[in-house]
């Protein structure tokens, strides 16, 4: 957040005191305009702000419900009026933020889109990178993120197409420069910014995504989900109306708590040190439909009437007659394998089994932050 502070008379003012308050932590930043009237406050959380103005000779300044997102470089100009600095000027209409120093073009995705966003499942934003213009292939959204699956951008090639950071911190593949690492859940996020054209030099790509995670304010707040989808309302494979639905059971399930580290007779940390931690499962078994070809009952007796004549590698590579394989030269070790093979459930030799092959998944996912304001301008995440 950045601006000038100026009087009635357009007159900048040097040494005002500017204080921005994070509304859900209380934690306070300060800066003081310099000799061209500019103040400067860097690295501010994503958040709802209280800007205070104060200095000698003016009326204190205080503008509320300032809103910050993600990646944002807001322009907050100020004008004090002549009086004392008992007295106050209290803006809170929602007056437009405006961003002048950023000339990048994206989406945000704030915490309320995250929630409120029908989606397939939860085990990664993926679908929600595709709600940004030009973002095509994001990926598969019912899965963990597998190495190097990156979206494409404005059909670009899916190297180098976009950059990443998580919490300020490169987050990408480092030997193949592109897609994300490890993120965290969904509710795990507090909102996270795509641009798609003219990122700052900062960055290294002009397109990036910027995540930041959730952290705790002064309020202990939690949360509980469960999700469960099944077979029930499911329709068949065409082919295979005659086997039984298949197995579908998915559940996802979890929760967080988040607020201040309180710790009785030890420790208060209202107001200064916060603390948020996510736990997300999920559970799938699921069947899927497989059609393929296995050797027919005859085939096994080696018996192949209709087919190809089969020759025999022993006697000059002759047929065998009425193309049969005599049951003396089976081997022994191929006959115990092919017991393994599951016989045909349709008629013919093509494509003559129809089955619903089962697998299970299991993930957990967990994340912890911390914040603690060391002192005044400084703060510590981990």
């Amino acid at each position: 957040m950045s601006g000038l502070v100026r009087d009635a008379t357009g007159a900048v003012i040097v040494g005002a005191t500017v204080q921005a308050r994070e509304v859900d932590t209380n934690i306070v930043r300060t800066a003081m305009t310099g000799e061209s009237g500019y103040y400067e406050m860097r690295f501010l959380r994503p958040g709802t702000y209280t800007l205070t103005v104060t200095q000698p000779g003016f009326k204190t300044y205080e503008r509320t419900g300032i809103r910050l997102e993600v990646n944002q470089r807001a322009s907050v100009d100020v004008v004090l009026e002549v009086g004392v600095a008992t007295e106050r000027i209290e803006v809170t209409a929602a007056i437009p933020v405006v961003q002048l120093e950023d000339p990048s073009i994206g989406k945000v995705m704030d915490g309320v889109t995250i929630v409120n966003t029908p989606l397939n499942s939860r085990l990664n934003m993926s679908y929600l990178l595709a709600l940004a213009p030009g973002i095509q292939s994001p990926g598969t959204q019912d899965a963990i993120p597998n190495y190097g699956i990156t979206p494409r951008l404005n059909g670009s090639t899916s190297y180098g197409a976009l950059a990443y950071t998580l919490d300020g911190v490169t987050n990408v593949a480092a030997d193949i420069e592109r897609a994300y690492g490890e993120v965290p859940p969904l509710d795990g996020i507090r909102e996270f910014k795509v641009i798609t054209s003219g990122a700052n030099a900062e960055f290294g790509k002009p397109n990036q995504v910027v995540v930041v995670t959730r952290g705790g304010t002064n309020q202990l707040h939690g949360t509980a989900l469960a999700f469960n989808r099944n077979r029930f309302l499911a329709a068949k494979n065409f082919f295979a109306t005659h086997l039984p639905l298949p197995q579908y059971n998915r559940n996802e399930f979890g929760g967080n708590i988040s607020g201040p580290v309180v710790l009785p007779s030890v420790y208060n940390g209202k107001d200064r040190t916060f603390f948020f931690a996510n736990w997300e499962g999920f559970r799938r078994n699921q069947a899927t439909t497989l059609s393929s070809q296995m050797p027919t009952i005859a085939q096994r007796n080696g018996d192949f009437t209709g087919f190809a004549a089969v020759k025999d590698p022993l006697n000059g590579g002759t047929p065998f007659p009425n193309n049969q394989i005599p049951a003396s030269r089976f081997n022994r070790v191929t006959q115990e394998i092919l017991k393994l093979y599951p016989l045909p459930n349709r008629p013919g030799s093509g494509t003559n089994l129809i089955e619903n092959v089962g697998f299970a998944e299991k993930v957990t996912r967990m994340s912890l932050r911390f914040d603690h304001a060391l002192w005044p301008n400084n703060q510590l995440i981990s």
